[in-house]
């Protein structure tokens, strides 16, 4: 089973978020800040398959939360949603290598086809 890191300060977007992807059949980590996920990963205990980030967030946004996480997982897919899409994050984030930029809020069918275009996206490149 695929595990996706999911990241967002909104508490009531990350459950709900963290529920649609359990029954889309994934283990989820749920994190509600950048540093937390980046502990996380850092730590080396979790496999991560898949992340999946907000923008907006406070003391990291998901810009910066993905330039460090690159560094340490290169080929994780990545997927970053946002409540204020601007073209200057989405080519910044286009240029970290997200597969996905997606506005809030995300429905079951959505979530569903990101994700997999995202693993796709990750078995093609391999």
């Amino acid at each position: 089973m695929k595990t996706v890191l999911l990241i967002d300060d909104e508490q009531d977007c990350l459950m709900s978020l963290r529920e649609l992807i359990i029954h889309l059949g994934y283990q989820v980590i749920a994190c509600p800040n950048a540093k937390d996920a980046l502990s996380i990963v850092l730590s080396g205990k979790e496999t991560i398959d898949l992340v999946i980030t907000d923008y907006s967030m406070p003391e990291m946004n998901g810009l910066e939360f993905l330039n460090l996480l690159k560094r340490i997982l290169p080929s994780v897919p990545l997927i970053m949603l946002t409540g204020f899409g601007n073209p200057g994050t989405y080519l910044k984030a286009l240029g970290l290598g997200v597969v996905e930029f997606v506005s809030k809020p995300v429905g079951f069918e959505q979530l569903d086809r990101i994700i997999k275009a995202a693993f796709l996206a990750q078995e093609k490149s391999s």
